[in-house]
């Protein structure tokens, strides 16, 4: 799951939420463009308004997005889930009333002629990514909704495939066929490569925001291989012994995944975040 900035940080100070909650089978990620500034850095004000907008003046009882994604690609909490269940199943209020089924993304800006930063198509596609592999669901697959304008609908669709609205935009909504196969690939390439679990040997594995991938084991390596978030190989490097660092800082800011494959044909999967510098 991405590193998420929690409600009750952005939030404080705010009327709570109301309740209760509903929990439901997610089978659509619904894609949404806040239609605000492209310009203003002060996120969590960003979500704040939009919080009281939902509340104070439409009378909904809690923001209707279950994740708002800001400009530096940081990645909000967005409903309450109040108990009820995990915030990505939670019944959200985002699609002209057709909420069943759906979990609802929201990027901060106005997309119909500026084109969303790198930043904020990483964490989209992370987000997404982890959602469709936590719940099963196909990236380039469709099926029924019925409180849709059509009975199927895109596992991963925009808010206008469901209302009558411009929502996310035109700059967003003209990606979506190549969002869900940059999907589809990452998770392909995430599920191919498979995971190692230590449990005798020492194994570790850090992240870090410099590019700097540091691993330690008493498992011999035989390469790393580093994959961007198309599922490109980017970066490959061999390693012949227990323990190294390895510079990444060549490669363009953003989130990787980094594969370590070890000579007993074991292999160890995770994400690495290459920062601004």
């Amino acid at each position: 799951m991405p590193n998420l900035i929690p409600g009750s940080t952005w939030r404080e100070g705010l009327p709570d939420p109301i309740g209760p909650r509903s929990s439901h089978t997610v089978n659509h990620c619904i894609i949404h463009h806040s239609a605000g500034s492209n310009t203003r850095t002060d996120y969590t004000n960003v979500v704040r308004n939009i919080y009281l907008l939902h509340t104070q003046t439409n009378g909904w009882d809690d923001i209707g997005y279950n994740f708002v994604i800001a400009q530096d690609g940081s990645i909000y909490e967005g409903r309450d889930p109040q108990g009820a269940g995990d915030i990505d199943d939670i019944k959200g209020a985002h699609f002209c009333g057709k909420n069943t089924g759906t979990m609802g993304i929201c990027l901060l800006g106005n997309y119909e002629e500026t084109s969303p930063k790198d930043t904020v198509l990483t964490s989209l596609k992370h987000l997404l990514v982890w959602k469709c592999d936590k719940d099963n669901i196909d990236p380039l697959g469709f099926s029924r909704h019925p409180d849709a304008s059509s009975n199927y609908l895109q596992h991963i669709s925009g808010h206008q495939d469901g209302c009558a609205t411009k929502c996310p935009g035109d700059s967003v909504y003209l990606r979506m066929s190549d969002l869900r196969k940059e999907v589809d690939s990452l998770l392909n390439t995430c599920s191919s490569a498979g995971m190692y679990t230590a449990t005798s040997s020492n194994t570790y594995w850090f992240e870090s925001r410099d590019g700097t991938i540091t691993i330690k084991s008493d498992q011999v390596f035989e390469s790393v291989l580093v994959y961007d978030v198309r599922g490109q190989l980017v970066d490959q490097t061999g390693l012949d012994f227990t323990g190294q660092t390895r510079d990444l800082k060549d490669l363009k800011p953003g989130y990787y995944i980094a594969q370590v494959q070890f000579k007993s044909g074991k292999h160890l999967s995770m994400r690495l975040l290459v920062s601004d510098r």
